[in-house]
């Protein structure tokens, strides 16, 4: 995970976490649109991510988000991301 936030430099880097610890991506403060069009979506893995991953991402500047209560299987959730995302940023 730190080499993947290193790799992103100035780009948006948006990480999906459980929703106690983000804001959620359908309903609460738009996220803001990427300088040059240029996100990161960082999908978390199965169990979650690590404290010392969570803390990393908010260090780097990561926007935390939350995709709701429910869990998604690893193949549906960044579709689910993207299409949140999108929507907001009028890439529709």
């Amino acid at each position: 995970h730190a080499e993947i936030l290193e790799g992103a430099g100035d780009d948006l880097v948006v990480c999906c976490v459980e929703p106690a610890l983000a804001v959620a991506l359908a309903t609460e403060r738009p996220i803001a649109r990427p300088p040059a069009g240029r996100a990161w979506l960082c999908i978390g893995p199965e169990g979650g991510w690590s404290a010392v991953e969570i803390a990393l991402a908010r260090q780097r500047g990561a926007t935390l988000v939350s995709l709701g209560s429910r869990t998604l299987r690893a193949e549906i959730a960044p579709a689910v991301a993207l299409s949140a995302l999108w929507t907001q940023w009028g890439w529709g």
